[in-house]
């Protein structure tokens, strides 16, 4: 699953991204992003709360020749104690080739039985 889209200047609050940015929805499952040297890449997950214990964990950095970390940014009603909001973690697209990424999400330090507790591996493909 690829989505390119164009994020809103709302969630590139701390990040400053140089040309086109490919978002990827959590928690949804996709299994392949597809990007170009120089694009950001955007793992937005919406309707999340750290406060109530909400949290996603790299378990295996890609290859930094491939991809290296830009920011995590959360946007939301700060004020309101359990409010949800967005999480984005940006990486950006540096040198051409394959790499991996693993993310596991996790509730109040727990990671939840079934599907939404399997790891999320994410084959990044950057081309030239």
């Amino acid at each position: 699953l690829t989505t390119t889209a164009a994020v809103s200047a709302a969630l590139l609050v701390g990040c400053t991204p140089s040309g086109p940015v490919t978002s990827v929805p959590l928690p949804l499952r996709p299994s392949e992003v597809t990007a170009s040297v120089g694009e950001t890449i955007a793992f937005v997950h919406d309707d999340f709360s750290s406060s109530v214990g909400d949290d996603w964990e790299v378990v295996t950095e890609p290859d930094s020749a491939v991809l290296e970390f830009v920011d995590s940014t959360w946007e939301g009603d700060e004020d309101a104690p359990g409010s949800s909001g967005t999480y984005t973690l940006f990486y950006r697209a540096v040198g051409a080739g394959t790499t991996e990424i693993v993310l596991q999400y996790s509730f109040q330090g727990t990671i939840p039985e079934g599907e939404e507790g399997e790891p999320l591996s994410i084959t990044v493909e950057v081309e030239p």
